[in-house]
């Protein structure tokens, strides 16, 4: 893993872009980071780097290492434990209790390393950018030891060019140049002027990927720089796209961050310079930043008045925290782990990242071989076509595979009055290998392999010509799985009880990609639900208001479908004008649930 991090950091240093893997069929969960009684639970992630099986030799994969993941521990009073041995501790891994081989006290008393990332993007200029400097100024000075590493970095930096460094005055000198450029659009460098739009709704979209590929790029960064912990302080006032209300999903965005994070052992601090942060952002991009610090066993420091305490925490945090050793029994399987860890001890309280992901025997060999001349790395960014909405959805295929679906909807009118006349799509593999290439009339389906693939969306004009094209990444969940599973949940809208009728005995019916509907249409709500030994878990389906109380139980529809398959009738003539969420949960025999959300909006 040692080897691997730092090949990922010679390639970054290089300047190749981090690829952020953008993903609409989302099944990661977020959980508290932190629960009384010692306990921490984290939530499903299914993210990769896609690593290419290409890549690897032909020499046998060396034996998996034990795992290692950083916990930090306190009493109800926020001092830090130190007296606590292995025997104190539980693990669960994928829900398994494993037995621990090693708890042992880190500090970083001989030096820290810390990145501090400046959002210049989405941080108001004038008091929010003084209030930052201030604070980020005040650290510097008081906080930082004469050992300590430190790298600071805006979106736009090269990794070429940062550097981490024990000058202080090069460190004050980085703060003092700092200066919020949120809502002004003005390009000021080339890559500006040639690749970002003034438009706010584009610069704004483009301006999100761009700080999360920096993001990731940075945790990579500093991720192979070191073993142990490492931090980054990310002074923001939120980048990332908007999650629902009432949905604890991970974005795209922040599904490749958190697992770019928790792969290396990066802890994400973010800051937010407002003394107050508008009350429109609850559920936004408030939650976007508490998710990263949740996930990563950060801290996020959002509606304070006093910032120095957020940035004195992420540095002390370094000084005291447990490195937990042990083996698990499905190392080298490629998927990400979901850890649970528990302290014995009743005033215990822990805090830590949501768990690891596990090296495949290809990643393995690439570690511990010579890095492979024909390697290669990922480097064309994503772009997201204004023109059309995409919805991507996966259920269970056959032979282990995964059924992908993809259709898209109109969005942004076409330039110079011009008209949508195709859309075709592309779907490789890292490897190359194409998967599915043709036209999207309105759909298209494939069979993938579990893994990261390539999404290229082409749009033309009705004289062939190309107005715009959408490229992303995709990470294809294995549906293979060893607990209850809720894939992509879908949505299909009907006017008639004779169309109604006519998609409830369809498989292919298209899904509706956008969540605004009229209170004319009477939708259905179709659901791949999984389970270990491929029973049919018990499957409900649950109409919350917008205060999150259940109204009603929907009605399952009943149709000869695949199995799996689970569809629920949704009318919308009674609900006023609002936002709603359906809950779905599938509970096994014995007792295992899966929980999903669909929030969608009723206009008229």
């Amino acid at each position: 893993m040692k080897r691997t991090a730092a090949v990922l950091a010679i390639l970054l240093a290089a300047g190749l872009s981090a690829v952020v893997r953008t993903q609409s069929a989302n099944f990661g969960a977020t959980t508290p980071k932190l629960r009384e009684g010692g306990k921490a639970g984290p939530p499903s992630l299914d993210v990769g780097l896609g690593f290419s099986p290409a890549l690897a030799a032909d020499s046998p994969a060396p034996a998996p290492a034990p795992i290692r993941l950083d916990a930090i521990v306190t009493d109800r009073k926020d001092r830090p434990i130190r007296d606590l041995s292995a025997s104190d501790f539980e693990i669960r891994d994928n829900g398994e209790l494993r037995p621990i081989d090693s708890a042992t006290l880190e500090s970083g008393r001989e030096g820290r390393l810390i990145a501090i990332f400046l959002d210049d993007y989405h941080v108001q200029s004038g008091e929010n950018t003084t209030r930052a400097r201030a604070a980020l100024a005040q650290f510097v000075d008081a906080e930082l030891r004469p050992n300590d590493l430190v790298a600071v970095m805006k979106p736009l930096d090269s990794l070429k060019a940062i550097q981490v460094t024990r000058d202080r005055g090069a460190l004050r000198s980085a703060i003092d140049a700092f200066e919020g450029r949120k809502g002004d659009y003005a390009p000021r460098t080339p890559f500006e002027e040639s690749f970002m739009s003034r438009a706010p709704s584009s610069a704004d979209a483009s301006r999100a990927q761009v700080v999360s590929s920096a993001l990731q790029a940075l945790a990579l960064r500093i991720g192979g720089m070191r073993e142990g912990r490492k931090t980054i302080v990310l002074v923001s006032e939120g980048f990332t796209p908007s999650l629902p209300r009432g949905s604890d999903r991970l974005t795209g965005s922040l599904r490749a961050v958190v697992y770019a994070a928790n792969r290396y052992g990066v802890a994400i601090y973010p800051i937010d310079p407002r003394e107050a942060a508008d009350t429109r952002d609850a559920g936004r991009a408030t939650s976007s930043r508490q998710t990263l610090a949740d996930e990563t066993g950060g801290e996020a420091t959002i509606n304070r008045a006093d910032l120095t305490a957020g940035l004195k925490q992420a540095a002390r945090d370094l000084d005291d925290y447990y490195e937990l050793t042990y083996h698990a029994a499905g190392a080298g399987d490629g998927q990400f782990h979901q850890v649970e860890v528990r302290v014995k001890r009743p005033d215990a309280l822990i805090r830590m990242r949501s768990g690891y992901w596990s090296a495949s025997p290809e990643m393995l060999r690439l570690a511990a071989g010579p890095v492979p001349r024909a390697m290669t790395f990922a480097t064309r960014p994503p772009h997201a076509s204004t023109l059309i909405r995409h919805w991507i959805g996966a259920s269970r295929g056959p032979d282990g595979l995964t059924s992908v679906v993809v259709t898209w909807e109109p969005a942004a009118a076409p330039p110079r009055n011009q008209q949508i006349g195709s859309v075709t799509l592309k779907a490789t593999t890292d490897a190359g290998k194409v998967l599915f290439e043709g036209p999207v009339m309105p759909r298209a389906a494939f069979d993938a392999p579990p893994g990261h693939i390539q999404l290229e969306t082409t749009i033309r004009g009705l004289d062939g010509k190309t107005l715009d094209s959408d490229y992303r990444g995709m990470d294809v969940p294995n549906l293979r799985t060893s607990r209850p599973t809720i894939a992509t949940p879908e949505i299909v809208r009907t006017r008639t009880a004779r169309a109604f009728a006519a998609a409830s005995r369809s498989v292919d019916a298209t899904p509706a990609v956008a969540r605004e509907f009229s209170r004319t249409e009477r939708l259905l709500v179709r659901v791949p639900v999984y389970s270990p030994d491929d029973t049919l878990p018990t499957v409900t389906a649950t109409l919350l208001n917008p205060v999150g109380t259940p109204m009603r139980r929907l009605s399952e529809v009943s149709a000869q479908l695949p199995a799996g398959l689970v569809q629920f009738d949704l009318p919308l003539a009674a609900l006023p004008p609002n936002e709603y969420r359906v809950e779905i949960v599938a509970t096994t025999s014995s007792g295992e649930e899966a929980k999903s959300v669909i929030v969608f909006r009723v206009t008229n």
